[in-house]
Formats: C-alpha cells, sequence, structure tokens
C-alpha cells in the first residue's frame, strides 16, 4: 500500500511540472502560428509556468491555445500509442493514459474556475471580453473527462502484469524514471532562458 500512494506521490509531482511544459508548448505553437515572437517561457520550480508573449495580434488565440494544446496533445498522444499494436496495453500506454488524464483535469479546473477565480490565461480573456461563463461551460466538462480517462486505472498502479504477451503496470521504477525525464527538461527549458 505504501509503495502504491509513493507511485501515485511521484506521478502526480511528474505530471505536474509535464503538463506546465505541455500547457507552454501550447502558448508557444500558438505564437509562432500566428506570427509573434516568444520572449520568454517560465517553468518554475516552485509556483506557475508563463509564456512571454510581448505583442501578438492574436491574444485570444495565444492566451487559449496553453491550456487548449495542453489538454489536445497529451491526449492525442495517448491515442496514437493506443493504436500501435505492440504497446497500447503496456506500461507506456498506462503513463500515457495517465498523463493525459491528469492534463484535461488540470487545464478542465483551471478554465472551469474563471468564474470564481480568473488568473493567468482565464484573467487574460476574462479582460479580453471573453465572458467567464464561457470558460466555466468548456472548462468543467474537460475536467470531467480527464477524470474518466482514470477510470480503472488503480489497478495497473503499482503492479505488473503479462497479459498476451505484453507488461502492464506501472511500477515504482517507471515512476521515478518519468520524474527524472520530466525534471530534466524543466531544467533544459530553464536553462535555455
Amino acid at each position: 500500500m505504501r509503495q502504491r500512494v509513493l507511485i501515485i506521490a511521484i506521478l502526480l509531482a511528474a505530471s505536474w511540472y509535464a503538463m506546465m511544459l505541455v500547457h507552454e508548448c501550447g502558448h508557444v505553437i500558438a505564437a509562432w502560428s500566428t506570427g509573434s515572437h516568444v520572449e520568454a517561457v517560465r517553468v518554475p520550480w516552485l509556483g506557475f509556468s508563463q509564456t512571454i508573449v510581448p505583442t501578438t495580434d492574436w491574444p485570444r488565440v495565444v492566451a487559449a491555445s496553453g491550456a487548449a494544446l495542453g489538454s489536445a496533445l497529451p491526449f492525442l498522444a495517448w491515442l496514437t500509442i493506443r493504436c500501435m499494436p505492440r504497446i497500447r496495453r503496456g506500461t507506456a500506454c498506462a503513463i500515457a493514459r495517465y498523463f493525459a488524464g491528469f492534463c484535461l483535469l488540470a487545464n478542465g479546473v483551471y478554465v472551469g474556475c474563471a468564474v470564481l477565480l480568473p488568473v493567468g490565461d482565464t484573467e487574460d480573456l476574462v479582460r479580453m471580453g471573453v465572458p467567464a461563463w464561457t470558460l466555466t461551460v468548456i472548462g468543467w466538462p474537460i475536467a470531467a473527462a480527464g477524470v474518466a480517462m482514470w477510470n480503472g486505472m488503480a489497478k495497473s498502479i503499482g503492479t505488473r502484469a503479462r497479459i498476451d504477451g505484453e507488461i502492464v503496470g506501472i511500477t515504482l521504477m517507471d515512476a521515478v524514471t518519468c520524474m527524472v525525464c520530466v525534471l530534466a527538461l524543466v531544467g533544459l527549458v530553464n536553462l535555455v532562458q
């Protein structure tokens, strides 16, 4: 039981940092796609990440793309992995499913709380004239989709099983490996600045 709690804690921490990276990647993709210049991307060890785009002709698109692409890209990655016959039920697929659910939940709650607590991107969007209630209506179903993706995953955390020749499950070593890779990426992003 303690090992399962440790695995979940490590996965949550790794997912938080990875989600911030993917979220900021959404802002960067939108800024570049609209011809805007990205001044900096900050992913702090403590606190919230931030992408600095000094001027853009498409401010709503750039602001909304963090949560939109930050949810869609992990989900599409999980769907892609799931379509691969050799790994569709393996550890990589389980980790991708967990991370996609985490990103949907985190970004959905972030956008969904715009009525109660507009911060960051949602505060920018409300200031640009997007009604807070529309963000709430969009955000909460996305968060619910994240919870739905996690449904039934508990049995694969902390265990290993062989099903039809495939190893299924997320062990402590898998979680630690994810954490090390994510922390290295965060360090690299902060180093490049």
